[in-house]
């Protein structure tokens, strides 16, 4: 499961170090680099709701939560409900 994250980690450490010595300049890096981690979240939150939305037709509610794993420690669940006098379509 980590394996991503930490591959992720190693590309753009090494490629944001390659850019600071070229350039002698960080101070964007960490900025924009918060920026993104602040913003991931909401674009994923976004997505799934946004396909549920398109799969149900717009009358949901919808939520991301993490549910306590034996094996995983957390996994990610997707929780949605219909609001009263929509349907799912296939």
């Amino acid at each position: 499961m980590l394996l991503p994250l930490i591959g992720a980690l190693l590309v753009t450490s090494i490629a944001s170090g390659r850019l600071i010595t070229r350039t002698g300049h960080y101070k964007a890096y960490p900025v924009a680099g918060t920026a993104l981690a602040a913003a991931g979240p909401r674009i994923i939150i976004a997505s799934i709701s946004l396909a549920a939305a398109a799969a149900i037709g717009g009358g949901i509610t919808a939520a991301v939560i993490g549910k306590p794993d034996e094996r995983l420690g957390e996994e990610v669940v997707a929780v949605v409900a219909l609001r009263p006098g929509h349907e799912v379509s296939a």
